[in-house]
């Protein structure tokens, strides 16, 4: 265990462990965290890295010696936020829309439940919460298959990558590789430019919706997944649920709300909301493009109303 972890994001994989292990995960803006690749454009705004840590002030903190410019990451601009400083902040005045799974996802109850207990909070701190709606045109499983489409690119890229450098890890480490990571990045040879303009097209309906939406709110408060925790695969190939509700969603991703800020750039973190039969569930806080201070202040102030610290007893303690 350590303070403070680095995590890599292309579609929660820095607020998903942290929704299912009672911490913080926070998701800078696109360019927040510069990251230098060896193909720049290959992968534009779709991964990020930030901190998963304890505490909201521990984020803060990672997150202000994170956050800085680089030329050679062409969508990197200037550090101008005060993290440390926003964590005294408040949400008051703040104008808060609030969705149990925009619209499209299925999600367990209890979660439900949790995250609508937990975001009063706000309503308490000062900030008015209300519905909203983002009237996105997809299902989840179109949204879930197009990120699985572009992260593909991104894997086959780096395959390609090592290859060219005298390491093919399809012949070196083939028992390290995900099946699934393959099976997705052995398409994208076959797929067609039309079908990658679709996608495309895709992630820029969610963009404008994200657009729209924040245009009227400061931040959007949901539940960071629509599943509870489940149990660590001894090969490391762990997956969620096949169904929620019954309802079919893919087992890789599709009970990840978080992928939804990696397709736009927007700032997102994952806090504890509370406890269902003793596991953790998380409560997901996306700010306008940039405005990440926003969300730090939000989180803040709420893990000041709600402390989590004393749950991790709970949850160290579950038989």
């Amino acid at each position: 265990m350590v303070a403070l972890a680095g995590g890599t994001d292309a579609g929660g994989s820095i607020r998903i462990p942290s929704a299912w292990s009672g911490t913080v995960g926070f998701q800078p803006s696109a360019g927040r965290v510069p990251m230098l690749r060896p193909n720049t454009f290959g992968e534009s705004t779709f991964i990020y890295q930030g901190p998963i840590t304890r505490t909201v002030e521990d984020a803060a903190l990672g997150m202000q010696a994170m956050a800085s410019f680089d030329p050679r990451d062409p969508y990197s601009f200037p550090a101008t936020n005060d993290f440390l400083g926003a964590l005294d902040r408040g949400a008051k005045g703040m104008k808060i829309g609030f969705t149990q799974d925009f619209e499209i996802f299925p999600v367990d109850p209890r979660i439900q439940a949790t995250v609508e207990e937990a975001a009063r909070a706000f309503t308490e701190l000062g900030a008015l919460v209300e519905p909203v709606e983002f009237k996105l045109e997809y299902s989840h499983n179109e949204l879930t298959e197009m990120w699985c489409n572009l992260l593909a690119i991104s894997s086959y890229d780096i395959l390609q990558e090592f290859a060219a450098s005298g390491n093919d890890l399809r012949e070196l480490t083939p028992q390290d590789l995900s099946p699934v990571l393959l099976e997705y990045a052995d398409k994208v040879p076959t797929r067609t430019m039309s079908e990658w303009l679709h996608d495309q097209k895709m992630r820029t309906h969610v963009l404008n919706r994200f657009v729209d939406v924040f245009a009227d709110y400061d931040l959007v408060v949901s539940p960071t997944l629509a599943a509870m925790p489940v149990n660590n695969e001894v090969s490391g190939e762990t997956y969620g649920p096949t169904e929620i509700n019954g309802e079919p969603i893919n087992s890789s991703i599709g009970w990840c709300m978080t992928y939804l800020p990696n397709f736009t750039g927007n700032p997102s973190a994952s806090i504890p909301a509370g406890l269902v039969d003793g596991l953790p569930v998380g409560l997901m806080v996306m700010g306008r493009k940039a405005a990440d201070e926003d969300v730090i202040a939000a989180i803040a102030t709420f893990e000041q109303a709600r402390p989590w610290v004393k749950q991790y007893d709970a949850v160290w303690n579950r038989e």
